[in-house]
């Protein structure tokens, strides 16, 4: 069955095959989409977050125990998973190296046609 491990796998090797076959391309387009979707992403991630800790602050006093227990328990279940923000983490640094190994593909194939 697939999972994000799978998922998260299949984009790591795209990226770095991309790199590897065609740097040229890869350093003047499709880094950019990376990094862009990397930042929506995180901007979401930490939006998310934020209105997390915002419901859970927000909380009134006044409800009954097992009630807030019960609200506290909801907002923890929808936070998103540490191990997603890992992942997210992950494929940033694996794109900055695939843009490296491009970066020095690119040189390497410039400097065997001359």
């Amino acid at each position: 069955m697939l999972d994000e491990k799978f998922i998260i796998g299949g984009i790591a090797t795209l990226i770095f095959f991309a790199s590897w076959h065609d740097p040229k391309l890869y350093r003047e387009t499709l880094i950019e989409w990376i990094s862009w979707t990397f930042w929506l992403v995180f901007g979401a991630f930490c939006v998310w977050a934020v209105a997390m800790i915002v419901v859970l602050l927000q909380l009134p006093s006044t409800l009954e125990i097992t009630a807030m227990e019960a609200a506290i328990e909801a907002i923890e279940k929808s936070k998103i998973p540490l191990l997603w923000w890992v992942y997210l983490l992950v494929l940033g640094l694996i794109s900055s190296i695939a843009n490296e190994i491009a970066s020095r593909r690119e040189k390497n194939i410039e400097e065997d046609a001359s």
